[in-house]
């Protein structure tokens, strides 16, 4: 894929997102009964949306891809337990132990004292009960 191509598949991902936020900020905001509104859903999910749907776009595209040069003729399911090489979120994949020789030292020390860290006053991480 040429530098033309990859770039304007990143417009039209950006767009596609640029689309789909203020109708997920809506959603969000009605499904928690509050009224935050599209700048503050585009800061907490924005570059999450961006990431997703760049993955999204990546798997059908690479699929797509296997289909027209392979000749596939079936699938198969994993069992995630007893499947190691994917991890079940981001986090564990950051802290877990070392897969397939990759181990993301530079990000360890940030990102897995997550749990030890305190939050500000006032905000309570989720599952924990309201501080009285």
């Amino acid at each position: 894929m040429n530098h033309a191509q990859r770039r304007r598949d990143f417009e039209s991902l950006q767009a596609l997102a640029d689309r789909l936020l203020p109708e997920l900020a809506e959603a969000l905001d009605a499904g928690h009964g509050i009224q935050h509104g599209e700048r503050h859903w585009r800061i907490m999910l924005g570059h999450f949306l961006s990431r997703y749907l760049s993955l999204a776009f990546n798997r059908y595209h690479s699929n797509e891809r296997a289909l027209d040069d392979y000749a596939i003729d079936g699938t198969a399911v994993l069992d995630f337990d007893a499947y190691t090489l994917a991890t079940q979120n981001s986090l564990s994949f950051l802290c877990g132990k070392q897969r397939q020789g990759l181990e993301p030292r530079l990000l360890r020390p940030r990102a897995c004292n997550i749990s030890a860290a305190r939050p500000p006053s006032g905000v309570r991480r989720c599952g924990s009960s309201p501080a009285m």
